[in-house]
């Protein structure tokens, strides 16, 4: 279930790795232990190459961004497959913000909740989340191509190197149906989930299925179940939010947070 895998992943990422300690990524010598330090000149050839291949990663973003149509002229009229199809030309709104739950069921025991609060700003990201008590953030700079994870209570975390931005639950969404040339898609249609107008997209998932109510003002999922083979109901992700704004203020990490030592040379 890659889709809610992809919102368990934004909300868990920090507790994950603030629960490991933060271990350093420099390589040793598995012979000595010691440290394995780069040299100059193959430092300065892995900048350039890494500089080289952002700016032809921003070139082919905004060459695609470029194709892309207005969401207005989404087709609410289609049915099924063409429904969704169209998605794939159409520009996705991304400035929101979102308050939701994730409910993982358990075969044995209460179910797991995450809290999950999330601020879209184009392909830049901040994920607010608490899980067992434990508040955390994670936040994707797409302009500066820095992603920052770190723990509220403790100030600490760490920050790496993201070329990539996380793809939203619809990205996902189309990637996953365009490789199967939509025939992992069951049903699609305008629909109506407490009053308000959304996409409802049925899909088969592995060996399970996926039911999910987008917001057609977004395109965000306002409600998502995971089932398994036997039809049994594993995951919900519920919003109980859902608004538009400028969060870009939200694209940064807070000032007293301790970074990893090895993430100085990050910028």
């Amino acid at each position: 279930m890659k889709k809610i895998l992809y919102i368990m992943l934004a909300a868990t990422l920090v507790f994950t790795m603030t629960a490991c300690g933060g271990e350093t990524t420099d390589k040793k010598d598995s012979s000595t232990g010691k440290k394995v330090e780069k040299s100059k000149e193959q430092g300065d050839k892995e900048k350039n190459k890494k500089k080289k291949k952002e700016k032809k990663t921003d070139k082919s973003s905004k060459e695609k961004k470029k194709a892309k149509k207005p969401i207005s002229e989404f087709d609410k009229t289609k049915k099924g497959k063409d429904l969704v199809k169209q998605l794939v030309d159409l520009e996705i709104p991304k400035n929101y913000f979102y308050d939701g739950e994730l409910r993982i069921k358990n075969e044995k025991g209460p179910e797991t909740k995450i809290a999950i609060k999330a601020y879209i700003v184009g392909d830049s990201s901040c994920i607010e989340s608490n899980m067992t008590g434990t508040d955390s953030v994670t936040i994707h700079d797409a302009d500066k191509h820095v992603e920052y994870s770190y723990n509220v209570k403790t100030k600490k975390g760490q920050k790496v190197k993201s070329e990539d931005a996380p793809e939203s639950a619809i990205e996902v969404l189309l990637n996953q149906a365009s490789e199967t040339k939509f025939e992992s898609i069951v049903d699609a249609k305008i629909d109506k989930l407490d009053d308000k107008e959304v996409l409802y997209i049925e899909e088969k998932e592995g060996g399970g299925l996926v039911k999910t109510w987008y917001s057609t003002e977004f395109f965000c999922p306002l409600k998502m179940q995971a089932f398994n083979e036997n039809k049994v109901l594993i995951n919900e992700f519920v919003v109980k939010e859902i608004k538009g704004g400028d969060y870009s203020d939200k694209i940064k990490p807070d000032k007293d947070i301790q970074f990893d030592a090895n993430d100085k040379e990050i910028e």
